[in-house]
């Protein structure tokens, strides 16, 4: 204990007399390393903006020091937490510095891996872009030996002051309080109409969270729509740019224009334009009828309204926390995308879209490595991540990825950092790496992936619906699935989406192991799903000398993914359809298809 009240005493002198550190080593490159996390990154004056201090790759770290500047001319200090247990020295605030001391206390080991250190509270004081910086981190392990971080990394936050609401009329069907803006100024850009918000009203959900309104109404849509049809682009979208608000936003479309859309141009999509953030909802994929009879109301009464939510304070940390205690580093914060339709007093929430997959665009920081970043979907009821189709791509020098998926929910970009001790040197290394990275394959254990393993028809099911992004669905038609089965709700999606056939009218098998030519038939299936399909030419399996193994059922599935270079032979004239796939193949395949229907880079 006497080494423990040293270090606990030597950081509160720390604190109040700055000495320098003995023996303190430099930070490995490689090592551990630190970054922050807001709250939210574009928030009102006069809130709380809370800054997390994280760590990647932490090793045995039982205490630390941090230091942080900010600009004191936009935020002013609140306060501070750790975000571990031990005992902490008070916050020494300097002009715009802060620095923050923290300590485990007993016999206790440190913490590994990724560690949330302290989340400092401001206040936001002034409108304007604010940065703040982590300048240094000095961690000490139990030895206790300390190293020294300071490449820095810094963050920044958009202040402003919030829009005026205007007393006009309500324009009705949607949440408490909402008033008409007046409308947005309308005009061209190279992919067709671009309506660019500069007045807003503020409205409330029936849950009491606040949204900045962009209201369209159906004079400006018709005018919209005649400058679509003179518009000599191939493409046909209606840009609604709100880049300059704050929190949560709306916009409010009728209904009645845009069926009128659907009929008159083709193939029009409403882009909804948020800062860094955007949401492509095209108009034919919208059953508006549907909505319509299910608010039991007339169309002209109707809005449909996308809903963008930047997730902010309380919410925002358990996203924050989720992602530490999953392992995971967060590129950015999490957004929470929604279409409801609202009429006849009441709303409806738009979650189908006649099975196409829908695209947002969320811009994430430059230089990150592409091959451990994804998307995920964060479910805050069980406040899990898990994989969905996430396409890097960089435009105008900024970097963007971009999420497809059926429907709509909280999506963020994350970095994983995870590998097994058995791959290396394995030949399939490089992509059972890639999956893992993107959270769709698991290893049999933390440090084991067994990739010469078998892979029953169930796991495999399993990997498809992640790779898809398709949504469990626990209703199944098999006999030998039942509910309570950890696979259930991936093989109900996958028999629901038409993925999986069983072995007979009501068995699936799922323990059964998975053959090379049944793999081939689910392959070719998900490409179809996704509009994908590639034409069969069934004389591709001719170059194999056991094409007549080939079951007539499969044969087509087995061309298609052999042309499609998804799969090829156990050799190169040697397919071996019978044969069980093993773990590693199985990676390689479904990394090769997500490549192919372009749902991974």
């Amino acid at each position: 204990m006497m080494r423990l009240k040293v270090w606990i005493t030597s950081l509160a002198l720390l604190i109040m007399t700055m000495p320098v550190l003995p023996a303190i080593i430099l930070a490995a490159s490689g090592g551990p390393s630190y970054s922050l996390s807001l709250s939210a990154s574009n928030m009102e004056v006069n809130r709380e903006l809370t800054v997390t201090v994280q760590g990647q790759n932490a090793a045995d770290l039982y205490g630390y020091e941090v230091v942080l500047q900010f600009d004191n001319q936009k935020l002013s200090y609140k306060g501070a937490s750790t975000g571990t247990t031990g005992f902490s020295v008070d916050p020494e605030l300097s002009g715009n510095s802060i620095r923050l001391a923290h300590s485990k206390v007993g016999q206790v080991a440190g913490d590994n891996g990724n560690v949330n250190l302290a989340s400092v509270t401001f206040n936001t004081i002034a409108v304007g872009a604010a940065e703040i910086k982590l300048s240094k981190v000095i961690a000490v392990s139990s030895e206790p030996k300390e190293t020294l971080w300071s490449e820095s990394t810094a963050a920044s936050v958009n202040i402003f002051t919030p829009q005026r609401n205007n007393n006009r009329p309500s324009s009705g069907g949607g949440s408490s309080g909402t008033t008409s803006p007046s409308q947005p100024a309308i005009g061209a850009n190279k992919n067709g109409v671009l309506f660019t918000v500069t007045d807003t009203t503020k409205s409330k959900t029936d849950t009491g969270k606040e949204l900045t309104v962009a209201s369209i109404n159906n004079d400006s849509l018709t005018e919209a729509i005649k400058q679509l049809q003179s518009n000599t682009s191939s493409t046909n979208n209606i840009t609604v740019d709100v880049s300059n608000q704050g929190g949560a936003v709306k916009v409010e479309l009728p209904a009645a224009s845009l069926l009128e859309i659907a009929k008159l141009t083709k193939d029009t999509v409403i882009t909804v334009k948020y800062g860094s953030v955007t949401y492509y909802l095209p108009v034919k994929m919208v059953d508006i009828s549907k909505v319509v009879q299910a608010l039991g109301a007339d169309v002209k009464d109707v809005t449909i309204s996308v809903i963008i939510d930047k997730i902010s304070g309380s919410d925002a940390q358990k996203v924050i926390d989720a992602a530490s205690q999953s392992g995971l580093r967060l590129l950015t914060g999490a957004v929470d995308f929604s279409v409801i339709a609202q009429g006849n007093g009441k709303t409806v929430s738009i979650n189908e879209f006649k099975g196409a997959y829908l695209p947002r665009n969320i811009e994430v920081p430059a230089g990150i490595d592409l091959t451990k970043a994804t998307g995920v979907l964060y479910n805050p009821t069980t406040r899990e991540m898990t994989f969905v189709p996430t396409l890097f791509q960089t435009v105008d020098g900024k970097t963007f990825a971009t999420i497809q998926r059926q429907g709509n929910s909280i999506y963020a970009i994350v970095e994983a950092n995870k590998s097994f001790n058995d791959l290396n040197g394995h030949w399939a290394k490089e992509d059972v790496q890639l999956l893992v990275s993107k959270l769709l394959i698991n290893g049999r254990s933390d440090t084991a992936f067994v990739p010469e393993g078998d892979i029953t028809r169930a796991e495999f099911a399993t990997l498809l619906v992640k790779g898809l992004g398709l949504t469990e669905d626990k209703s199944s038609k098999f006999k030998d699935v039942s509910a309570s089965d950890w696979y259930a709700g991936f093989v109900g999606a996958a028999s629901k989406a038409g993925l999986v056939d069983g072995l007979s009218a009501d068995t699936f098998e799922p323990n059964a192991n998975i053959t090379r030519e049944q793999m081939a038939a689910l392959i070719s299936r998900a490409m179809n799903i996704v509009g994908k399909e590639k034409a069969a030419d069934v004389k591709k399996v001719d170059v194999f000398k056991d094409q007549t193994a080939i079951s007539t059922w499969a044969k087509e599935s087995v061309a298609q993914t052999i042309d499609a270079k998804i799969m090829n032979g156990k050799s190169a004239d040697l397919f071996d359809p019978s044969a069980n796939s093993t773990r590693a193949e199985s990676a390689v395949v479904l990394k090769r298809l997500l490549q192919y229907i372009s749902f991974i880079n």
